[in-house]
């Protein structure tokens, strides 16, 4: 077992670094409501300094979240202690850090960078392996020490970019099922080429194509076949890549979907992703909105749809359905004929213009949930292709937190669903109650202001009883 001595600001931030490393990020986000992203943040030891910088934050918060701090810590020092115990483990033993400058400490003190830890509460070793490739520090099996006996072994360090050897063997003491063991030893070789620093786009690339057999997230990467150059879009909704081959077709898309769900942050990325500019407006009252308009001193006022339509971008027409329809004709006329009559000129589309409308309906008109939707002209619904834009929970999970609150309300959303409630639980309840449970706020009173809402008291009954008991 490694021991690292460290200058910690005080004892809760030398407990904090003993935890597992994937429990202090539960306890950063149970607390806080963030996830930092520690390997790029700190220096090594990682944990150490990470653990410094929790408790440094802490002390701006209230006596509620120093108690939920000091509660959920126990939990982890549990769970650090059970894994520090169990004979199955010793190949892959947690580091222990200690302070420095405690006068009962007799342990030397070492800069020595800090080991990489497997976080084996996952059911899958395979897929704890990944998680730490996924965040950029890689676990590669250390070499053997000459002045040690192989039960001193040190755990694994995460590589560099400088040149290593490639080894062709892993910690035959690691629980690691054979399968993911030969998997592991392939992966390592493809990361640790031996004459030649370590490519990042190639570690990337193998790492997230190893992730999406097991952990099965939406990885995008886009590649520009003009300029050969790959766009890195991480993690996105499960329907984006989908979006970005209907919009190179030159189809103008309507995304129907509920409110939450991501709609108008898939247009910017699609944006993005085909490397042009953004442009948007919101819902459109008036013509004049969209085409612009000549003023009393004959200046022509532009709009973003005339950006876009004459040099070329995304333009989402939000809220679309709460939109005049009469001013869609001219956006008909537009779409269908490949130029527009402005107020001032004729202008031919250009030929990387691409079109999104984003909205709450089919554009049939107002539900009980969208009571402000207008019903659209079908001849205009008719020139748009419909992507469906659900909410992605995997997605939402990534972005609020894989925690107790987001699959909590995840329950309620289904159970309001099944209970035939006309009652919205958006994703986010789950960005906002997270927040607003590490600023230390009753979870009752969480759950009125961001799930419950408007719900009337036999609503709630009704959906409460389909989720059981919280």
């Amino acid at each position: 077992m490694a021991v690292i001595s460290f200058p910690f600001i005080n004892a809760l931030a030398n407990r904090v670094a003993n935890c597992i490393t994937g429990d202090i990020e539960k306890l950063e986000v149970t607390v806080f409501g963030t996830k930092t992203n520690w390997q790029s943040k700190y220096d090594r030891p990682f944990k150490a300094h990470y653990a410094n910088d929790l408790v440094e934050r802490l002390r701006g918060f209230d006596s509620t979240a120093n108690n939920t701090f000091e509660i959920e810590l126990r939990k982890y020092e549990k769970r650090a202690e059970d894994y520090s115990n169990d004979p199955q483990k010793k190949g892959r033993p947690l580091t222990t850090f200690v302070m420095r400058d405690d006068p009962q400490n007799k342990t030397e003190e070492t800069n020595a960078p800090e080991p990489a830890v497997v976080d084996d509460t996952e059911d899958d070793a395979l897929t704890a392996e990944l998680k730490a490739i996924l965040s950029d520090d890689i676990p590669v099996p250390s070499k053997p020490d000459p002045r040690t006996t192989p039960a001193k072994r040190s755990a694994t360090n995460a590589p560099t970019t400088e040149t290593r050897e490639s080894w062709k063997k892993l910690d035959t003491s690691s629980d690691t099922n054979p399968d993911a063991q030969a998997a592991l030893v392939q992966l390592m070789a493809a990361l640790t080429p031996k004459a030649q620093p370590i490519n990042e786009d190639e570690v990337r690339r193998i790492a997230r194509d190893e992730a999406k057999k097991t952990l099965n997230p939406t990885i995008v990467m886009i590649h520009n076949a003009t300029t050969d150059i790959q766009i890195d879009m991480g993690v996105q909704h499960s329907q984006f890549p989908v979006l970005i081959k209907t919009l190179q077709t030159k189809f103008p898309v309507w995304l129907p979907g509920p409110a939450g769900s991501g709609k108008t942050t898939a247009a910017k990325n699609a944006a993005t992703a085909l490397e042009v500019p953004f442009h948007h407006t919101g819902a459109v009252d008036n013509v004049y909105q969209l085409l612009g308009f000549i003023d009393a001193g004959g200046t022509y006022h532009r709009t973003t749809f005339r950006e876009a339509y004459e040099n070329g971008g995304v333009f989402l027409w939000d809220e679309v359905d709460a939109s005049n329809p009469a001013a869609l004709v001219a956006f008909n006329a537009a779409l269908e004929n490949g130029e527009c009559v402005f107020p001032d000129a004729v202008i031919p589309k250009h030929d990387d213009c691409y079109f999104i409308a984003a909205a709450n309906t089919y554009g049939s008109g107002a539900t009980h949930e969208y009571v402000g939707r207008t019903k659209i002209d079908a001849a205009t619904v008719d020139r748009f292709v419909m992507l469906d834009w659900h909410y992605d929970e995997i997605l939402e999970r990534a972005i609020a937190g894989d925690n107790d609150w987001t699959k909590y309300v995840q329950s309620v959303r289904k159970a309001v669903k099944a209970a035939g409630v006309k009652h919205l639980v958006t994703p986010r309840a789950s960005i906002r109650g997270n927040a607003l449970l590490a600023a230390g706020i009753n979870r009752d009173e969480v759950i009125k202001m961001t799930v419950r809402k408007g719900m009337s008291d036999d609503q709630w009954r009704t959906v409460s009883n389909n989720i059981g008991s919280r």
